[in-house]
């Protein structure tokens, strides 16, 4: 359902070479910009590597915009991967499945997700009430906007048949090695 960036070193014990899947752009970048940053710009900003929810929270309100990076990790999985995803695959999650849909390393199956990857943080009120406000849009370099778009499939069926399916085509594929 999410998971921050605990989504991580999954992604990293699968890619073979470095990762640029997307950036965050925060209220700071929109209240002095009117438009979306240029490739250009994106490529003059040191890429964030972090995993602390934390951290993340600090740097993109205090930068407006937030490069990701993964990077390839040890012991690497180089065998057939298949991601069962759906209508629950939201948030953080549907940023793993992008980064792994770009790696062009993975096959999806399942159905798309909701797309609901706003990074939100947390705000304490009174007497225990907390406010969560979004603060920050993810955008992926390769597939755009993710916010109310969601991550389509490349093998379409049920929650219920994805993992039968997902089986079924890794069997074939290893037969075919």
């Amino acid at each position: 359902g999410g998971g921050a960036f605990a989504v991580k070193p999954l992604v990293e014990h699968v890619i073979d070479e470095p990762l640029y899947p997307g950036y965050f752009v925060a209220q700071k970048w929109n209240a002095a910009h009117d438009r979306q940053p240029t490739a250009q710009e994106l490529a003059a900003i040191a890429p964030w590597s972090g995993w602390s929810i934390s951290a993340f929270w600090h740097s993109v309100q205090d930068e407006g915009l937030m490069r990701l990076r993964f990077a390839p990790a040890e012991p690497n999985f180089d065998g057939p991967v298949y991601v069962l995803i759906d209508g629950g695959s939201a948030s953080a999650t549907e940023l793993a499945i992008d980064a792994l849909r770009s790696s062009g390393v993975v096959i999806l199956v399942g159905e798309k997700t909701p797309g609901q990857m706003l990074s939100q943080s947390f705000f304490d009120v009174v007497e225990g009430f907390v406010v969560t406000l979004p603060v920050a849009d993810y955008f992926s370099v390769q597939h755009g906007r993710i916010e109310g778009v969601g991550v389509d499939v490349d093998v379409q069926v049920t929650s219920e048949a994805a993992l039968d399916k997902a089986k079924g085509l890794a069997a074939k594929e290893l037969r075919q090695r």
